[in-house]
């Protein structure tokens, strides 16, 4: 009897975990629903019209050297992540905060050489002077699409997770 209680509590185990599958960053799935995010608090979120953002700084399970992280839901789905890391007007800083996130995008992105090239020139870059923009491009990834933004002066990176493109 002992044996299959056992044997079913591991179907039933198998069968909810194939029904998981995690295609968004940070363990989220696209599409799931606010209610359905173990971390979303009362007063992390703000509606405005038809969608709704949760704000989070770098704890767990965002990465450690992030300033602030925001989850974007319409129709309570999830369709945006955005991590924000920052080091204002200190470039050096700016510079490994950059090397930390690459180590995390290597692992996702499908071909991340052009911002491994930036990251190994970030002492050299130079803004745009329109935009301030030292690095922008998108990026097909594991978890979707991935939007890398490099401002300089101030120092900020912004990197946006989406929906894989149809």
């Amino acid at each position: 009897m002992m044996k299959k209680a056992l044997m079913v509590s591991v179907v039933v185990a198998l069968l909810a975990g194939c029904d998981s599958k995690q295609d968004a960053p940070f363990g989220l799935t696209w599409g799931q629903s606010m209610d359905s995010v173990s971390f979303i608090n009362d007063g992390d979120c703000e509606k405005k019209r038809a969608e709704t953002i949760c704000t989070f700084d770098n704890t767990p399970p965002f990465n450690e050297w992030t300033y602030e992280n925001r989850l974007k839901f319409k129709s309570d789905k999830l369709v945006e992540v955005k991590s924000i890391f920052n080091a204002i007007d200190d470039k050096e800083y700016f510079c490994v905060l950059l090397r930390e996130e690459d180590k995390f995008l290597a692992r996702v992105l499908d071909n991340g050489e052009q911002l491994a090239e930036a990251v190994k020139n970030c002492n050299d870059l130079k803004p745009n002077p329109d935009t301030r923009e030292g690095f922008g491009e998108k990026f097909n990834s594991k978890n979707g699409v991935v939007d890398v933004y490099l401002g300089l002066d101030p120092y900020v990176g912004i990197i946006t997770y989406s929906p894989p493109e149809k």
